[in-house]
Parts: structure tokens; sequence; C-alpha cells
């Protein structure tokens, strides 16, 4: 398929982040303002809240649809969002496995976290998925997509984590401001570092859904990092010639 133009990227990579962040804030806002309180009011109509987690799970489809418009029409490769299984990434993949399985371990393992959960265990896998969507986002596109059209020069990169870092926590609106510094600081900076650094996006994944869903969210985000690697992988092989 036919890639876009350099401009053409810029321009939907720009117009993608901003107005991706600047829903995210709106659906964020504490209060009336905006309708996250659909699914958490306090007698809500079985339809309603259907409607409301609809929609909040529609939100995060741009995010994994990102992956095939980047492969398609920019060009870039599984490798470069992080899916890749370098030498210098599995520093990184080993610490987001640990983290899993301490996680689970000290948990008490599948039986107890399972019972624990109850009939709530899909939502640590939303929660996981929602924040794997908010990696692929901010770790992923927005790292790649900045490192490689902002001004070259030495600090580059830099630029790419603090921009990446600094809509990230712009979104957060349901955050006061200090908790958003600390987010900010804490971790967007970071997680966009030793992602850029490593060239993997496993920690983050693992994090985040440690953070979001407990012991499901991190198993959501290690599981699907790996399918992705399965993916690059394969596509990295070259076919066998014919004979």
């Amino acid at each position: 398929m036919n890639g876009w133009t350099e401009r053409r990227q810029i321009v939907f990579g720009w117009v993608f982040l901003i107005l991706y962040t600047a829903l995210g804030f709106w659906l964020n806002m504490p209060g009336d303002a905006g309708p996250q309180e659909v699914s958490e009011a306090s007698d809500p109509s079985v339809i309603m809240m259907v409607v409301g987690w609809l929609g909040i799970a529609m939100f995060y489809v741009p995010a994994y649809a990102s992956v095939p418009i980047t492969l398609r029409k920019f060009g870039w490769t599984l490798t470069d969002w992080g899916f890749g299984l370098a030498r210098i990434s599995w520093a990184t993949i080993a610490v987001a496995v640990l983290l899993t399985a301490h996680a689970w371990i000290s948990a008490g393992g599948p039986r107890e976290v399972l019972a624990a959960m109850g009939s709530g265990w899909p939502m640590g896998v939303f929660e996981g998925y929602a924040r794997v969507a908010e990696e692929l986002i901010y770790r992923g596109f927005a790292l790649v997509f900045l490192a490689k059209t902002l001004p070259p020069g030495r600090g580059r990169k830099f630029l790419a984590v603090l921009i990446a870092g600094a809509l990230f926590a712009v979104m957060h609106t349901q955050y006061d401001p200090q908790r958003r510094l600390s987010l900010f600081l804490g971790a967007a900076l970071p997680l966009g570092a030793i992602t850029l650094w490593t060239r993997s996006v496993s920690l983050a994944f693992v994090l985040h859904g440690l953070a979001g869903g407990g012991p499901v969210g991190a198993l959501f985000g290690l599981g699907f990092f790996f399918v992705m690697a399965g993916i690059a992988r394969r596509r990295s092989v070259p076919p066998p010639e014919a004979s």
C-alpha cells in the first residue's frame, strides 16, 4: 500500500494527538462537565450503564487502531513501536515479567485474586485494556512520532519524552494540579525515557495496567505485549525462498 507523504504524516500525527488529548481532557473532567459520571451514578439504569461503558470503551479504540495505520501509512514497524525483542529490550521485558508475577504471588495466586474480585474480574480486564490504550498513545505513538518528526538535534528525544509526558498529564483532569504534576514527573517522564532507551513498551504496559487493574491489569498488559511481539517477530522473518 502507498504510504503518506511526510507532510501528511506530520499533520495527521499532531491532529490525532491534540484531538485525542482534548477528548480525554473533557471525558475526565470531574463534576457535571464530562460524561464520566454516567457509569458512576448512585443508581443508574442498566441502559445508561451500558451506554456509559460502551462510550468509554470506544474512546480507546483509536489508540489500538493507530498501530495498523502507522504500519500501513507511515512505514513504521512494530519494532519502532517498542514490540521488538532485541537484546537491549530484554532487561525491561524481564522486569515487566517479574513485576507481573510478583503482583499475582503477593495477592495469593490466581485463585485468591479471582475469588477476591468475584464477578468484578472483567473490570480488571477492562482497566488493563484502557491503560494499555493510553500507553499506546503516549509511550507508543506520541514518542515515536515526535522522535521522528521533531527538528533534529541532541535534545530531540528528550523533547519527545517531555511533550508526550505533558500531553499524558494534561489529559488527566480528574486529578488536582499537584497530582497531575506528580503524574508527569514521577510516571510519564521516567516511563517515556525508559521506553525510548530500551526500545520496549513492556514495562509501561505492566506498570500502568497494575496501577489501574491490579494483577489482572498487569497480566493484560504483559499478554498484549507478547502477542504483538510475536507478530513483530513473525513479520521480521523473511519468507522461505521458493525451490
